[in-house]
């Protein structure tokens, strides 16, 4: 009994000496376009908190937020008119999701998670 205890004592110690702390994460600049011909849309985005706002907008449309890397983000774009419109989410202007839409009154939508930084 006194061998296992032993035993079980070795390796709780070397299972956390042997542990490191991850890195500590840093919140990144995400930014939400909308761009196209359209002139104008109604946008509905998840803001740094979690929660929705809407807006109206001239296209073009940058909006920066800052995030942690894997938060879900996502932008619901309505076209007020005519004229194709795209989304994109882009951070440190790569993007990462795309969407087209050429229809009149047309809606497009990108939504995902922000990719870690070595993902990009």
């Amino acid at each position: 009994m006194t061998k296992l205890l032993r035993a079980t004592v070795v390796l709780l110690a070397f299972g956390t000496l042997s542990c490191e702390a991850p890195p500590p994460r840093e919140e990144v600049t995400m930014t939400y376009k909308v761009t196209g011909a359209a002139k104008s849309a109604s946008i509905t985005i998840l803001n740094e908190q979690g929660g929705t706002e809407q807006h109206d907008f001239k296209v073009p449309v940058n909006y920066p937020i800052r995030v942690y890397p894997g938060a879900f983000v996502s932008i619901i774009a309505q076209n007020m008119g005519s004229g194709d419109m795209a989304c994109d989410l882009e951070v440190e202007g790569v993007s990462f999701r795309h969407a087209k839409s050429t229809a009149q009154f047309g809606v497009v939508t990108c939504s995902g998670n922000v990719p870690e930084p070595s993902a990009r």
